[in-house]
């Protein structure tokens, strides 16, 4: 088993998918079945590393919103909590700032390839909040564009181009299965 850990941040993609890539290079496989899989991956990423870690944001984020204070020049700022508990100027260099990721923060992407026939198994792991997202009914893509509530297409188009998906959540952290045929 091969796996990569990468900050949960959409710019790291790349990296996934180019790991995946490299990975399969020895094997014969179908490059339609490459396609499908990394499209895929590639929602199931985006989704993780836009939505796993959202809560944890939105505290850091209210904890840090700065309000400008009557009488306080420009180079002083109060920031909400520090406004709640202490009633305290602070200067902008003493502003809390948003911390860099943690390890908590990442998404690990493990690969098994399996052969005769070609097969890859790809687990997306996350720390994040909990959530299945296999849960959540196919949206209707009878409706037309205007009719149709937004969100929901990923998952679908997740389901439609692997062979195989499975969620599970174990301590404390989410897996979501992809399993493709790559002949």
């Amino acid at each position: 088993m091969d796996q990569i850990t990468v900050p949960a941040r959409k710019e790291n993609l790349s990296r996934v998918l180019e790991f995946i890539g490299r990975k399969l290079e020895p094997f014969p496989y179908n490059a339609t079945a490459l396609l499908r899989l990394e499209l895929s991956v590639e929602e199931a990423f985006v989704n993780i590393a836009s939505y796993a870690y959202q809560l944890n944001k939105e505290k850091i984020t209210q904890q840090e919103e700065i309000i400008p204070q009557e009488g306080i020049t420009n180079h002083e700022k109060i920031t909400v909590q520090e406004e709640i508990t202490r009633q305290e100027e602070i200067t902008v260099e003493e502003e809390i700032t948003a911390p860099e990721e943690t390890a908590d923060e990442e998404i690990t992407v493990r690969l098994i390839i399996y052969e005769d026939p070609l097969q890859i198994m790809v687990q997306l792991i996350d720390s994040g909040n909990r959530f299945n997202p296999l849960g959540k009914e196919d949206p209707d893509i009878s409706k037309g564009i205007e009719e149709k509530e937004p969100g929901g297409l990923g998952i679908f188009l997740i389901k439609k181009n692997v062979d195989q998906v499975h969620y599970e959540y174990q301590e404390g952290k989410n897996i979501l299965t992809l399993h493709k045929r790559m002949d």
